[in-house]
């Protein structure tokens, strides 16, 4: 939780991005990183790197520039006596006009479902893996707090003043939450690569 308040460090581009994000949240640092990455820069690095907004963002470019065609006009055509011709209608501009801004449009509206979808899913990401790290946290207390259960209940067995079974269930208690723990963490690195992969 407090590596995504201060931003997570990211390396240079040639580096693979998923080693970068997993190496960072599980060191907290990154020994050449120079640049903190929070949820918005995380966002604009996928949406700059995903291939569908890039396949998508060169469909809008192609539709626009197929804009500037409504005013070609069609071929001269020359016969075999030399006579020049060329067909030319006039009522034809507009709904050429309309048709190309509708294409344009409707490629528009694709490359922001792309951009939506992918937005949609670095948040998710982001905030499981807050969710999985503060989680984290409150295991680690609990389970240092059972350390000294586990003690103090080992002391008094030796001294006579708890039963063996106390004892084992207290150390049964704390290898639970030892497995929560490692549950926990093998959740969180499942979201850290899928945010490398999104990245």
């Amino acid at each position: 939780y407090l590596y995504f308040e201060k931003g997570i460090t990211r390396r240079r581009k040639n580096i693979d991005t998923a080693a970068v994000i997993i190496g960072f949240l599980l060191v907290g640092t990154i020994v050449n990183g120079q640049k903190k990455l929070n949820l918005k820069e995380a966002i604009d690095i996928a949406l700059q790197n995903n291939l569908q907004v890039q396949a998508s963002n060169i469909h809008v470019d192609i539709q626009n520039q197929l804009k500037g065609t409504r005013f070609d006009l069609p071929k001269t055509n020359i016969d075999q006596y030399y006579s020049i011709s060329q067909s030319f209608n006039p009522f034809l501009f507009g709904p050429k006009k309309k048709l190309l801004n509708e294409n344009v449009k409707s490629a528009e509206l694709k490359r922001n479902f792309a951009k939506q979808e992918v937005i949609m899913h670095v948040r998710q990401v982001w905030n499981n893996i807050m969710y999985y790290q503060k989680l984290n946290e409150i295991l680690i207390e609990q389970d240092s707090l059972l350390t000294m259960q586990v003690k103090a209940v080992a002391l008094k067995y030796k001294t006579g003043e708890s039963s063996q079974l106390e004892q084992i269930m207290s150390i049964t208690r704390k290898e639970e939450f030892q497995q929560m723990i490692r549950q926990n963490q093998t959740a969180m690195d499942m979201e850290r690569k899928n945010l490398g992969m999104l990245l």
